[in-house]
């Protein structure tokens, strides 16, 4: 069985770089925005009991009881001190063959793109963002799970690459235009703006 970790920050706290164009109240209604999004595709693929939300927020593990999706504590420390700590109770899982770890900011991610992820042959599969440094998707086999060295931060799709190959996994990396675009800085939120304005006007065209 294929388990989609979806991590989440506190929502009051997310997309802190999007304040000069939006206050704190449109900030957090953006993050529950993409958190529903992302908890509904999850679970549409795997059902809500392959779905796990990570996170300290007591608002965001409501939203995730609303799908029926079980929650991880996130103890604090980050987010790859939160990976490593949800990685003990998925391994504890005998039914956990492969953990995909998905972003709840990546609005333009679909399930035939997703897809291609869980289905991809390999241990380790990488999707990198637009400009191939960080990572959008992470993929991990039960073999790769218990060792696998969590590098999200700066140049994270180099690092995620090498933590495979000490592991002796030669990484799967599939470019993917829809879940390399996350929305981190205003221009990927006014970019995605756009995009949402022309796909709604060649939908009621």
């Amino acid at each position: 069985m294929t388990t989609i970790l979806v991590p989440c920050k506190d929502l009051s706290r997310g997309k802190s770089r999007l304040s000069p164009g939006l206050d704190a109240a449109a900030r957090r209604s953006l993050c529950e925005m993409f958190l529903r999004r992302t908890l509904a595709l999850a679970a549409a693929m795997v059902g809500a009991p392959g779905v796990r939300l990570l996170t300290s927020d007591a608002d965001a593990r409501e939203v995730a009881r609303g799908f029926g999706i079980p929650t991880i504590a996130d103890e604090g420390g980050g987010l790859n001190a939160a990976l490593r700590g949800a990685r003990t109770g998925l391994i504890a899982d005998a039914a956990v063959a492969s953990v995909v770890i998905l972003p709840i900011d990546l609005p333009c991610a679909r399930e035939p793109s997703l897809r291609s992820v869980m289905d991809a042959a390999g241990d380790v599969v990488i999707v990198p963002d637009r400009d191939r440094h960080g990572t959008n998707v992470l993929r991990l086999s039960r073999a790769a799970l218990g060792d696998f060295s969590f590098c999200y931060g700066a140049n994270s799709f180099t690092a995620h690459r090498a933590a495979a190959e000490r592991l002796g996994f030669s990484p799967a990396v599939i470019w993917d235009d829809d879940l390399a675009f996350d929305v981190d800085e205003p221009d990927d939120y006014r970019l995605w703006q756009e995009r949402a304005t022309r796909l709604k006007g060649a939908a009621s065209a």
